[in-house]
């Protein structure tokens, strides 16, 4: 008669494929952790820049260093392509080219910018479908393509999202001063609201904004309240 093996014996073996299992996640993990490291380090630089030339309208990068931090994404984008904050960065960076462009009156390169922002911001969004920043900023986008329809709408889902997130909020004030016109009742009820519902220094830097299009809001300082009624600041 064979010995039987020994009971722990048995439970080891059946348990293996569990370990397997177990050691194969691992594995995957590790490789995702060390993609995404490297994916920074590739792109580390360039996320500086590009966050620091969209947050300043009088910031206008050469060709070059515009070109050399889309090289810096795009080699993060290939290690990673699922991240959505390198889609999102290019969709920045595609609109201060835009910028870049149209300061040297360039406007087929300031319109190929703007499309190539709309495409990322996009992408982003199609991976990452609840960020409020990613729609504010294809709002944005859109808006300078003159798809107003589109624009209402990607700026409808931004505030449906964020309606609070402090830095969205300056986001959505650009899109509804830019485009006072013709924006939605919408727009100009949550604009209006805002700068009533503001204290005196945050009106007087949304006023600021505000005069970069040619309007202001009007308040009753002297009694500490607000109106809020727009008003053009330029024929």
């Amino acid at each position: 008669m064979s010995a039987r093996p020994p009971s722990g014996s048995r439970i080891a073996w059946h348990r293996l494929p569990v370990l397997v299992a177990v050691l194969a996640i691992a594995l995957l993990v590790l490789a995702l952790s060390q993609a995404l490291l490297r994916a920074d380090m590739a792109s580390q630089g360039a996320r500086r820049l590009v966050t620091h030339w969209a947050s300043r309208a009088s910031s206008l990068p050469s060709a070059g260093e515009i070109a050399q931090a889309e090289a810096a994404l795009l080699r993060a984008v290939d290690i990673t392509p699922a991240n959505a904050e390198l889609h999102e960065l290019l969709g920045d960076l595609r609109m201060v080219a835009a910028r870049v462009a149209d300061a040297a009156q360039d406007d087929i390169a300031r319109d190929a910018a703007q499309a190539a922002a709309v495409a990322h911001y996009e992408a982003a969004l199609a991976r990452r479908p609840s960020d409020p920043q990613t729609w504010a900023g294809l709002a944005a986008a859109l808006q300078a393509t003159g798809d107003l329809a589109a624009t209402h709408a990607a700026w409808a889902r931004s505030l449906a999202l964020g309606p609070n997130e402090g830095h969205v909020q300056p986001m959505l004030l650009d899109v509804a001063l830019r485009g006072w016109a013709d924006a939605t009742p919408g727009m100009q009820s949550w604009a209006t609201a805002l700068f009533a519902a503001s204290a005196a220094p945050q009106q007087a830097a949304i006023n600021k904004l505000a005069a970069l299009h040619g309007l202001r809001f009007e308040s009753d300082e002297p009694q500490g309240t607000s109106t809020g009624e727009m008003s053009r600041t330029t024929p």
